[in-house]
């Protein structure tokens, strides 16, 4: 029995980043791996601890978000769209402004 290599490595690094941040927190760690790296990897790089790369992932870390597209060779607007603007520029973070009436 063979196996095509090839159709494989083809269909695992298919770079469709999903748009839902559940899912493309998996699709993340997942290409971390494939890339022979993890959070875990990264946080030791940068001096911080891996609950500091689960917590960049969902709230956003400019260093960690080019760490982690720099392992995957990827552009950081490409991995997280709704935190950059097409030409790569950090998005501001806006909050709704709370209500100023009483209570």
């Amino acid at each position: 029995m063979s196996i095509d290599v090839t159709r494989m490595q083809a269909k695992q690094h298919n770079n469709q980043v999903p748009a839902d941040l559940p899912r493309r927190t998996q699709w993340i760690l997942g290409e971390l791996k494939l890339a022979g790296s993890s959070l875990a990897a990264i946080a030791q790089e940068l001096g911080c601890t891996r609950q500091a790369g689960a917590l960049a992932l969902r709230m956003g870390s400019v260093r960690w978000e080019q760490a982690i597209a720099a392992k995957l060779r990827l552009p950081v607007q490409a991995l997280f769209p709704d935190r950059y603007d097409a030409a790569g520029m950090r998005l501001r973070r806006t909050r709704p402004v709370p209500s100023r009436e009483a209570a």
